[in-house]
């Protein structure tokens, strides 16, 4: 096995491990967000939240050019890696997983987020003719297919388009 084959390897291993790890992020925030937030402030709270990464995406599609035009293309990647690894031990420094944990929020916040939650019982049984029969589940179905159904569709087509291109359909 030659060097290229090695870096080959080693390249789809971080991809794997990568996604395996980013999978499990929209239930970590989830998670800390229903230990954390009062539960008549979750959903703008989770709006909040899903739309930063959004905002974030298109933040830096916004900026990559600036940064490739007047440093190069590696400034891309020392750019946002360094303020990656910043937030990292920001996040590790400041972060607890629930109020019970963290040492410097004030007992009056912690009475303020325990006093507006609701008990944590697991739930038996979930209720699927009553989200089926409502037009708001149904809206959350639709969206979500369409977004990725557009999404999909759209990185298909950007490969399509390129291979059509280079002349290799």
């Amino acid at each position: 096995m030659g060097i290229g084959e090695l870096c080959q390897y080693t390249i789809l291993l971080s991809l794997n491990a990568f996604s395996l790890l980013q999978g499990v992020a929209m239930l970590a925030m989830n998670n800390i967000l229903s230990n954390w937030v009062p539960v008549a402030e979750t959903s703008r709270s989770l709006a909040l939240v899903y739309n930063g990464m959004y905002l974030g995406s298109v933040t830096g599609l916004a900026f990559s050019p600036f940064l490739i035009h007047q440093f190069g293309w590696p400034s891309v990647f020392y750019s946002f890696g360094s303020l990656g690894t910043v937030w990292v031990f920001v996040w590790l420094s400041k972060a607890c997983s629930s109020p019970l944990k963290d040492l410097e929020l004030l007992l009056e916040e912690k009475k303020l987020i325990f006093s507006n939650s609701i008990s944590k019982e697991p739930v038996k049984t979930i209720p699927w003719g009553l989200i089926l029969s409502k037009p708001p589940g149904w809206a959350l179905i639709v969206s979500h297919f369409c977004h990725n159904w557009g999404t999909f569709v759209l990185l298909n087509w950007a490969r399509y388009s390129k291979d059509a291109y280079m002349g290799l359909l």
